[in-house]
């Protein structure tokens, strides 16, 4: 006799790394070595879904879409006064930051 766990396991049954339960959907994701509901697999701070698109791993388990990464930890460019985005080419100017 297994428990739930232990058979899931033994059956190579993912489990969801947001909501810990078994997945038996036929679509699912599998990220930075995870697996993923497709619903489950979003920002950790907007909740838009990640699923086939361009991602910031963050912490473990927290997962940055583009945009809330750029807000949050992203420079500004001193010339224009906006979030030089994830990928830009930038310079650096005395202590500011410049997108080219």
């Amino acid at each position: 006799l297994y428990c739930g766990r232990d058979f899931a396991d033994l059956m190579n049954i993912p489990r969801c790394s947001a909501c810990d339960e078994l997945i038996f959907a036929e679509e699912y994701t599998k990220a930075e070595g995870r697996f993923w509901h497709m619903s489950h697999f979003c920002c950790s701070i907007c909740d838009t879904a990640l699923a086939g698109k361009k991602y910031v791993p963050g912490t473990v388990g927290q997962p940055h879409c583009q945009g809330c990464w750029n807000k949050r930890f992203g420079k500004m460019c001193v010339a224009y006064g906006e979030h030089i985005r994830l990928g830009e080419q930038r310079v650096s100017l005395g202590g500011g930051q410049l997108a080219c």
